[in-house]
């Protein structure tokens, strides 16, 4: 499985619920150190996208991910510049923005 699929799966774990919020940040920590990241940037980057995605008043939780990865200062802080940690986010919304463009359309349901 690649980077991009490992994370877009973390996220299809999220829940606000009990052991789901927990699954979701040590299967997004996990995949960021597999990937290379340094752990405490990982860990941060995890905590902060759990935090946020529980925030949001959407269910999408995969179109707030690319909102925390494109405009979220903190989550760019905590990548801390790492080159693993960057391009594991890229390979996510390669693959985020692949995966959404092969769903069909609700006009054509």
């Amino acid at each position: 499985m690649t980077i991009g699929q490992k994370i877009f799966q973390a996220i299809e774990l999220f829940s606000t619920e009990v052991p789901h919020f927990d699954r979701f940040k040590n299967a997004f920590r996990n995949t960021l150190i597999d990937n290379g990241a340094p752990k405490e940037n990982a860990e941060q980057m995890a905590a902060i996208a759990a935090e946020t995605l529980g925030d949001l008043d959407e269910v999408d939780y995969h179109l707030g991910m690319a909102h925390i990865i494109t405009f979220h200062t903190e989550f760019e802080r905590a990548a801390g510049g790492n080159p693993e940690a960057l391009q594991a986010m890229h390979k996510y919304m390669s693959y985020y923005l692949d995966f959404s463009e092969l769903q069909p359309t609700a006009a054509a349901n």
